[in-house]
């Protein structure tokens, strides 16, 4: 089995949820997810299951409530890794993101 270190992206046991606590809805529930570096995956599902949380989780736009995300070995944001930024590309789907981009992070994020 791969280290993290061997890995694109590393998920253990990864939750998110929206809303506060009598109110939430969970989103990514207990996800597990091993990517080797090198590798083309594919990320399928219905409308509505997670897959642009999920994705938003990995290139640090949002935080898990519960455990963490590895990309390249490290976490999203963290004090010197490339993630947000020029290592991966994300295309969201939906335009509203700009608003909250400064064009530095568009540059960063998209390139």
């Amino acid at each position: 089995m791969n280290e993290p270190k061997d890995l694109a992206v590393c998920a253990k046991n990864a939750w998110k949820n929206y809303g506060h606590r009598c109110k939430s809805i969970t989103v990514l529930h207990d996800i597990n997810l091993r990517v080797p570096i090198g590798m083309i995956y594919g990320l399928l599902g219905s409308s509505g299951c997670g897959k642009t949380t999920l994705l938003r989780c990995i290139v640090g736009r949002l935080e898990l409530n519960r455990s963490e995300i590895l990309v390249f070995g490290k976490p999203p944001g963290s004090r010197g890794h490339e993630i947000p930024g020029r290592s991966v590309g994300f295309m969201p789907q939906e335009t509203a993101l700009y608003k909250n981009f400064t064009i530095s992070e568009m540059l960063h994020h998209f390139g």
